[in-house]
């Protein structure tokens, strides 16, 4: 029986995975800006990757999908299956490769994010700031400890009564909020598969997740639940026995609408922890 993985050294370190050597000499130097993350090593190909994290024992892997040889998503594959480790994909996307996202999600991984597009120079400084904050996180967080979470969720969530209600018959009274960054996905699909088709309440998700990944999320929840999982949309009417999965890059709250039932507000408000989602307006707008 495996052990959990949790990392014991002060240091956090990193094995970087990337065709390109221009991008795994970026990726290096944005790591290595922080006293805490050291990078062990690099790869070039799926291959080398695995290789690598059976020689080096890192703490995190920043992984590409693109790769020669073996591409990221069977190499996450076979670290999944030789090592477990925290992986980051770290990769170009379009809207066309979006499922690979939701696929590496169900291999493994704990969070994704998407190469910036055009000159790498114009968006350093946000590329740094969320490989620097994801990597901490995933050095935090315990492969174990990730799977066990979806069975605590489920536990432990509460309905919370809705301030606003309405009164048609599928019009919920209560709701469950939930919300998840650095290796939720997993927990989440695991907790929302789990509720029953006849749930009396309203589920809303906020997922950490780029902009056009979390309607491909939506769509890989709908395809495992019995709820309806859908990516919400500004101003729809909440209904029970379905799930809304707040688009990537708005904040989601609950609000009354002209008819007096509850209904979907999506905004740009200023990112709250760095993060937009976030879950404290949710939170604070389905409990007040």
């Amino acid at each position: 029986m495996r052990t959990a993985y949790v990392p014991s050294r002060r240091s956090i370190r990193v094995l970087i995975a990337d065709d390109s050597a221009f991008m795994r000499k970026v990726i290096r130097e944005v790591l290595s800006r922080d006293p805490a993350i050291e990078v062990v090593g690099t790869a070039s190909n799926g291959v080398e990757a695995v290789n690598k994290v059976l020689e080096l024992d890192p703490d995190v892997v920043v992984l590409d999908i693109q790769m020669p040889k073996m591409n990221g998503l069977e190499a996450l594959r076979e670290i999944m299956r030789l090592k477990p480790k925290p992986v980051i994909i770290f990769s170009a996307f379009t809207d066309r490769d979006a499922d690979l996202s939701v696929q590496a999600l169900r291999l493994g991984a704990v969070d994704i994010i998407p190469k910036p597009g055009g000159p790498i120079s114009l968006d350093i400084s946000e590329v740094a700031d969320q490989l620097l904050l994801k990597v901490k996180a995933a050095a935090r967080s315990s492969l174990h400890a990730l799977r066990m979470h979806s069975s605590l969720m489920l536990q432990r969530y509460k309905y919370l009564p809705l301030s606003v209600r309405g009164p048609a018959e599928d019009t919920p009274n209560v709701a469950i909020a939930i919300a998840a960054s650095t290796g939720g996905p997993s927990a989440v699909a695991s907790v929302i598969s789990a509720l029953p088709k006849d749930l009396p309440a309203a589920v809303l998700i906020v997922q950490h997740m780029p902009p056009f990944f979390t309607r491909r999320f939506a769509e890989h929840l709908n395809k495992t639940s019995e709820l309806t999982v859908k990516e919400a949309e500004n101003g729809e009417k909440l209904r029970i026995g379905t799930a809304y999965v707040a688009p990537g890059d708005y904040h989601m709250i609950v609000v009354r609408g002209a008819d007096g039932t509850p209904q979907i507000k999506l905004h740009k408000g200023p990112k709250i922890n760095n993060v937009r989602p976030s879950a404290d307006p949710l939170f604070q707008s389905v409990a007040k």
